[in-house]
């Protein structure tokens, strides 16, 4: 029930306010039109494209540049979005370029641009003759150097001028960079949707596939970079070990003419097949080693390019797989915060502890590789020293023959090796596809005035509630019959819904259920034990406008259908609300009576029973008038003359009027609007009366919204006689409800 009163309350509240809520809607749906007509149109493209993993052979080599990634597809998604790709992008577009305002027959394309930094933004006049061959640039009517200002075309035609912006590369840059979006297609696909926002609906299908393009090279390199370093390191290692074997093959031919042909024994073919094994270890080794320093140099540099190089051991393995993921996160968390935010640097100061790991484990690698060459070549020594106990000619023809051995074999290896690399890059190029090329767009995304419009007035409903809200939340004004019973201990007669009408007619419009709300109040009030005995009664409120006349109106209305003699004074003197309603202005009437004139002269029949006694001849009006012994002995004799009496009279804070005539009567009735009358002015209206001795009999809420569901519905609900029975009935709906 506590929930279902506050909704009612709500609703309320908008029922009450509607006119602000209006307001902020239409403020914010014309704030909402303006900007989306405002704003330049944005288009967006977008290719599809097909992440492959690379197919290998699983070689010695091919293990040490290819690894297994986290989340394949994660980290493409976000090498796309990276800045590197960016300026790439902006190099090839030539976005930071602008053309306008071509003259003549000029056609051109531009391949590069170069403006001197001060010029960065600022229309270049572009002066073109001799079909091309020669140009000139302007800038505010001086002529700029070649320093200052360098193009060249990829085509040009004619001859002509334009104007020629050059914009800053960074702003180029960033633009390109937050314009890219990446998106994952599905679940368990390896497609990702390259989108990119521009305003230009071709060029942002143009620079959508430069960017698939630009990515796919990028992604052959970062492939492939390490595999090009070791098959130029190899192929360093086969020009020297070349020219050594030619060397030996011509100093062996030169051995042979000058000595003859010379027979090498059993003992000393095995110390050269040793020494050639030896050397081809070696050689393995210094490979291995270069791979392993050149991962050590890219660990102090860069360590994420580790994630290229993947090497036999397993915990090397998982360590690399360890770092790709906190890269792939501290990435992430990059996008939404700083560098000093908590997060970051959590997973940063981690990312530095498994960095210096992996350095330690490759340097203990090459710590290791090192040992076992120096190893080597102490065997290969030893065997050098062996040599050495021949005689002086067969000694050289050993080495001759041991040179010339060892650098075949190892050209043989050499050979081999590069083969296997060659392998292994060709198995790495081409593992990204491009599905679905870009096509430009044929609406913008942005402004979508649809939707914009219906967030502008989503957020006006949202704000006028709101303002709404916090009006009634902090206003000091009274909103309900139980404020008022529980607060002061002034019972509520019942509620009148609001009546707009024509103060000036004679006549208001009553329909069926303003009629019977008005009987209730009348049941409520004669059945009442505090009134039931009473026969005049003041109508009066705290401040103007909350319709105490309009009040008066209908309980005289009503109260007359029961051939009861009614009769209504005008006692408001000043603003006569009464008198203008029944058209008796300049009529006698209730000062004219006070000041002797009889009652027959000063009332009018209005309807029926009902009687009227205007305000009557205002120049009679002075204060004492009111005071003087004349108003009682009046209100004394039309008691003897009418059933019921009933008194209109100005607000109580307004004049004096009304309490001087409160004392004269049975009993004030307090009509109060509810979201309008304020509790300061409605205590000291009561204090007021108090303090001259009037006996208030209670108040009638004015001027109240009824709906169903909202608060007051059940004061409107059912014509009960008495007030008991009223609120016994409310509490019994509300108990049915439950």
């Amino acid at each position: 029930m506590e929930e279902k009163g506050f909704l009612r309350e709500i609703f309320n509240i908008v029922l009450i306010k509607w006119h602000i809520i209006a307001a902020s809607i239409i403020v914010f749906g014309i704030v909402g039109l303006i900007y989306s007509f405002s704003k330049s149109p944005v288009y967006t493209a977008f290719s599809i494209l097909q992440v492959e993993e690379p197919i290998n052979r699983r070689t010695f080599l091919e293990d040490l540049f290819l690894y297994g990634r986290p989340s394949r597809v994660d980290t493409e998604m976000e090498i796309i979005k990276s800045r590197s790709i960016a300026e790439r992008v902006a190099k090839i577009s030539m976005l930071d370029v602008n053309v306008k305002e071509i003259k003549g027959d000029l056609s051109f394309k531009i391949k590069k641009l170069q403006v001197d930094k001060k010029f960065l933004g600022v229309p270049i006049k572009l002066v073109v003759k001799n079909n091309c061959t020669e140009y000139s640039a302007f800038v505010n009517g001086t002529r700029l150097s070649n320093e200052e200002f360098l193009i060249e075309f990829i085509y040009c035609k004619g001859e002509g001028e334009a104007l020629v912006y050059k914009n800053s590369f960074e702003d180029v840059v960033n633009e390109i960079k937050n314009g890219i979006k990446t998106e994952k297609i599905g679940e368990a696909t390896n497609l990702i949707k390259v989108s990119f926002s521009w305003t230009d609906p071709i060029k942002s299908a143009e620079i959508a596939n430069i960017i698939s393009e630009v990515y796919i090279d990028f992604n052959k390199e970062k492939w492939t970079e390490d595999i090009s370093q070791t098959m130029d390191f190899i192929s360093s290692q086969l020009d020297k070990v070349k020219e050594q074997l030619k060397e030996s093959e011509e100093k062996m031919d030169a051995f042979r003419k000058t000595y003859g042909i010379a027979e090498i024994s059993k003992e000393a073919e095995g110390i050269i097949e040793k020494l050639s094994e030896l050397e081809k270890e070696k050689t393995e080794i210094e490979i291995e080693l270069f791979q392993v320093r050149r991962a050590i140099q890219d660990m102090d540099k860069e360590p994420s390019k580790i994630l290229s190089s993947s090497f036999d051991d397993p915990v090397l393995q998982s360590l690399v797989s360890k770092l790709a993921e906190l890269d792939i996160k501290r990435y992430s968390l990059l996008q939404k915060f700083t560098e000093n935010h908590p997060e970051v640097m959590e997973v940063s100061a981690e990312r530095g502890e498994l960095v210096e790991k992996i350095k330690e484990i490759l340097k203990e690698k090459e710590k290791a590789l090192t040992s076992r060459k120096k190893g080597i070549e102490e065997f290969i020594n030893k065997y050098e020293g062996e040599i050495k106990n021949y005689p002086e000619v067969e000694r050289n023809l050993l080495r001759l023959a041991r040179n010339l051995k060892v650098n075949e074999d190892i050209y043989t290896f050499l050979l081999t090796k590069y083969e296997e690399v060659r392998i292994a890059k060709a198995a790495s190029v081409g593992n990204i596809k491009i599905i679905d090329r870009a096509i430009p767009p044929s609406s913008p995304v942005f402004p979508n005035k649809k939707k914009l419009l219906l967030f502008s007035v989503f957020s006006g409903f949202l704000f006028g509630f709101m303002i709404s809200f916090l009006i009634y939340y902090f206003s000091d004004t009274i909103n309900s019959p139980e404020e008022i019973e529980s607060s002061y201990k002034i019972p509520v007669f019942g509620v009148l819904p609001e009546v707009r009408n024509n103060r000036d007619s004679a006549e208001i419009e009553i329909d069926r259920k303003l009629k019977e709300t008005a009987r209730i109040l009348k049941t409520t009030i004669f059945f009442s034990p505090i009134s039931e005995k009473m026969r005049s009664f003041l109508i009066t409120s705290p401040l103007p406008e909350e319709g105490k006349t309009t009040v008066l109106r209908l309980l005289g209305d009503v109260i007359s259908e029961g051939s009861e003699n009614v009769l209504l004074i005008d006692g408001d003197i000043r603003k006569r609300g009464l008198t203008k309603i029944a058209n008796l202005e300049g009529k006698m009437g209730f000062l004219d009576a006070i000041a002797g004139s009889s009652i027959d002269d000063t009332t009018y029949e209005f309807k029926g029973t009902l009687k009227i006694m205007p305000s009557g001849s205002q120049n009679l009006f002075i204060p004492s008038l009111l005071e003087s012994k004349k108003t009682e002995e009046l209100l004394s004799s039309l008691k003897n003359l009418y059933s019921y009496i009933l008194i209109d009279t100005p607000p109580i804070l307004s004049v004096v009027d009304t309490l001087i005539l409160s004392k004269l009567v049975d009993g004030v009735f307090l009509i109060i609007a509810p979201y309008q009358t304020s509790r300061a002015h409605f205590a000291k209206a009561i204090k007021l009366l108090k303090n001259v001795n009037a006996k208030l009999i209670g108040c009638i809420m004015n001027k109240v919204l009824i709906r169903r569901g909202t608060y007051y519905y059940y004061y409107y609900l059912y014509p009960e006689e008495g007030k008991d029975g009223i609120w016994k009935k409310i509490k019994r709906r509300k108990k049915d409800e439950v």
